[in-house]
Protein backbone atom coordinates (compact mmCIF):
# COMPACT_ATOMS: atom_id res chain seq x y z
CA UNK A 1 0.00 0.00 0.00
CA UNK A 2 2.82 2.12 0.75
CA UNK A 3 4.11 1.77 -2.92
CA UNK A 4 1.15 2.03 -4.18
CA UNK A 5 0.09 5.47 -2.16
CA UNK A 6 3.57 7.08 -3.12
CA UNK A 7 3.34 5.81 -6.82
CA UNK A 8 -0.55 8.15 -6.75
CA UNK A 9 1.01 11.17 -5.20
CA UNK A 10 4.12 11.21 -7.25
CA UNK A 11 1.79 10.23 -10.58
CA UNK A 12 -0.58 13.07 -9.21
CA UNK A 13 2.12 15.88 -9.59
CA UNK A 14 4.23 14.17 -12.59
CA UNK A 15 1.51 12.88 -14.57
CA UNK A 16 -1.77 14.60 -13.97
CA UNK A 17 -0.14 18.46 -12.65
CA UNK A 18 -1.97 18.64 -9.78
CA UNK A 19 -0.76 20.75 -7.07
CA UNK A 20 -0.31 18.77 -3.83
CA UNK A 21 -2.74 20.40 -1.31
CA UNK A 22 -1.53 20.32 2.29
CA UNK A 23 -4.04 17.27 2.95
CA UNK A 24 -2.03 15.83 0.61
CA UNK A 25 1.21 16.14 2.48
CA UNK A 26 -0.18 15.18 5.52
CA UNK A 27 -2.63 12.02 4.32
CA UNK A 28 1.24 11.00 2.81
CA UNK A 29 3.37 11.85 6.27
CA UNK A 30 0.92 9.66 8.37
CA UNK A 31 1.18 7.07 6.02
CA UNK A 32 4.46 6.96 5.50
CA UNK A 33 5.57 7.79 9.63
CA UNK A 34 3.05 4.88 10.59
CA UNK A 35 4.72 2.13 7.76
CA UNK A 36 7.91 3.14 9.68
CA UNK A 37 9.56 5.67 7.06
CA UNK A 38 9.76 8.33 9.34
CA UNK A 39 12.92 9.53 7.71
CA UNK A 40 11.05 10.06 4.12
CA UNK A 41 8.00 11.62 5.74
CA UNK A 42 10.12 13.93 7.68
CA UNK A 43 11.92 14.75 3.66
CA UNK A 44 8.61 15.23 2.36
CA UNK A 45 7.77 17.57 4.94
CA UNK A 46 10.64 19.22 4.26
CA UNK A 47 9.70 19.69 0.17
CA UNK A 48 6.32 21.96 1.70
CA UNK A 49 7.43 25.76 1.39
CA UNK A 50 6.07 27.28 4.10
CA UNK A 51 6.25 25.80 7.53
CA UNK A 52 4.47 22.07 7.78
CA UNK A 53 0.88 22.99 9.98
CA UNK A 54 0.74 21.67 13.53
CA UNK A 55 -1.69 18.37 12.78
CA UNK A 56 1.22 17.21 9.90
CA UNK A 57 3.80 17.74 12.69
CA UNK A 58 1.77 15.56 15.28
CA UNK A 59 1.48 13.04 13.01
CA UNK A 60 5.52 12.70 12.57
CA UNK A 61 5.52 12.74 16.63
CA UNK A 62 3.08 10.48 16.90
CA UNK A 63 4.74 8.26 14.47
CA UNK A 64 8.26 8.58 16.13
CA UNK A 65 6.44 7.71 19.46
CA UNK A 66 5.17 4.48 17.90
CA UNK A 67 7.90 3.60 16.34
CA UNK A 68 10.51 4.78 18.94
CA UNK A 69 12.79 7.39 17.43
CA UNK A 70 13.23 9.94 20.18
CA UNK A 71 16.21 11.79 18.31
CA UNK A 72 13.15 13.00 15.67
CA UNK A 73 10.67 13.26 17.98
CA UNK A 74 12.63 15.78 20.32
CA UNK A 75 13.19 17.75 17.24
CA UNK A 76 9.96 17.81 16.01
CA UNK A 77 8.30 18.32 19.43
CA UNK A 78 10.37 21.37 19.90
CA UNK A 79 8.91 22.45 16.80
CA UNK A 80 5.31 21.68 18.08
CA UNK A 81 6.14 23.34 21.38
CA UNK A 82 6.96 26.76 19.97
CA UNK A 83 3.71 26.74 17.77
CA UNK A 84 1.62 25.85 20.34
CA UNK A 85 3.21 26.17 23.53
CA UNK A 86 0.09 25.39 25.49
CA UNK A 87 -0.93 22.25 23.64
CA UNK A 88 -0.67 19.41 25.91
CA UNK A 89 -0.87 16.47 23.32
CA UNK A 90 2.85 17.07 22.24
CA UNK A 91 4.01 17.02 26.10
CA UNK A 92 1.91 13.76 26.32
CA UNK A 93 3.40 12.00 23.75
CA UNK A 94 6.82 12.79 24.43
CA UNK A 95 5.69 12.13 28.27
CA UNK A 96 4.71 8.55 26.54
CA UNK A 97 7.88 8.22 24.75
CA UNK A 98 10.58 8.44 27.48
CA UNK A 99 8.63 6.34 29.33
CA UNK A 100 8.47 3.33 26.83
CA UNK A 101 12.46 3.93 26.59
CA UNK A 102 12.50 3.96 30.54
CA UNK A 103 13.91 7.99 30.63
CA UNK A 104 12.32 8.56 33.90
CA UNK A 105 14.73 11.92 34.25
CA UNK A 106 13.11 13.01 30.57
CA UNK A 107 9.46 11.67 31.94
CA UNK A 108 9.92 14.16 35.04
CA UNK A 109 11.17 16.74 33.06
Amino acid sequence: MVEMSRHLFHSMVKDYHIEPSPQHYSSMVDMLGRAGKLEEAEELMSQILRQPGFSLLQSLLGACRIHGNVEMAERVADTLMRLEPMESGSFLLMSNLYTEKGDWEMVER
